[in-house]
């Protein structure tokens, strides 16, 4: 049975972002296209940036504030859009945006699958969160100046 034949699935992409050339935005494209032509109904948050609003908030706050902003609206969209599943991108285990959204669905019992339908199990999560967040020393959420 395809997805097709079942109930629609309403796929959530994530996957790195920051600091890559164009935000990365190709490889959402591309992962896009591959599960809409299964059928899947997908939201790519790189389709969602308004490149004027991430410019402004860059001026005048920072790039830190771009990723806090991008960050809370695709948790809202999370929590608000009854996905079925969230679909990883190759690297996520690099991005600290995908391992919250990626924890938040598994916490919320989304499925957190890889493009190839693997599923992502609990302990590789944790895993790369222990890599990404503990052993490289990102911070979750870089403190704001009121908080220093």
């Amino acid at each position: 049975m395809t997805v097709c034949e079942a109930e629609q699935e309403k796929a959530y992409l994530s996957g790195p972002m920051s600091g890559l050339p164009g935000y990365n935005r190709q490889a959402f494209v591309d992962a896009e296209e591959a599960l809409k032509k299964r059928g899947f109904e997908v939201y790519n948050p790189a389709r969602s940036d308004d490149d004027t609003v991430l410019a402004e908030i860059r001026r005048t706050q920072g790039e830190d504030a771009v990723w806090r902003y991008c960050l809370r609206r695709d948790i809202l969209r999370i929590l608000q859009d009854g996905f079925t599943s969230i679909r990883l991108i190759p690297e996520w285990q690099q991005s600290r945006g995908a391992l919250i959204e990626s924890l938040l669905c598994r916490m919320l019992g989304i499925p957190v699958m890889q493009l190839d339908d693997t599923r992502v199990e609990l302990a590789s999560l944790l895993r790369a969160c222990w890599h990404t967040f503990i052993y490289r020393g990102h911070r979750s959420c870089p403190p704001t100046e009121s908080a220093v």
